[in-house]
């Protein structure tokens, strides 16, 4: 009997946890970088060659200003994974626009024939 119970205590444990796990993990997570403080922020030396260029090093030199970079302030974005363009083989270079609306026309066109074919079983 006690066996079994533990058991169950531990079944109901765990589907709770596999259904709070967004939760249990934020909260780990505020716990986690409560305790380790931020990075500290880098500095990077700003300078402007001959041609007005600017530069940015993280090796002072003569004529270089201190900037301190802080990445905390940074958003993080993703790399896009659809090419923008489509490639030379495809007509030019063609917006990647144009093959979602190629695509939503399609959908479009299914759905028509799919009606149709519905309203023409219903007159049988």
């Amino acid at each position: 009997m006690n066996r079994s119970v533990v058991f169950l205590l531990v079944i109901t444990a765990l589907v709770v946890g596999w259904n709070q796990q967004g939760r249990i993990l934020g909260w780990l997570q505020s716990l986690l970088s409560a305790v380790q403080p931020p990075p500290p922020p880098d500095v990077l030396y700003h300078t402007v060659d001959k041609q007005g260029v600017p530069q940015f090093t993280q090796e002072p030199s003569k004529n270089s200003k201190a900037v301190i970079y802080d990445g905390s302030k940074t958003t993080i974005v993703e790399a896009v994974r659809a090419p923008l363009v489509a490639p030379d083989g495809a007509g030019g270079s063609k917006p990647a626009g144009n093959e979602i609306m190629n695509l939503r026309n399609e959908l479009e066109k299914n759905a028509q024939t799919m009606r149709e074919n519905r309203d023409a079983k219903r007159d049988f």
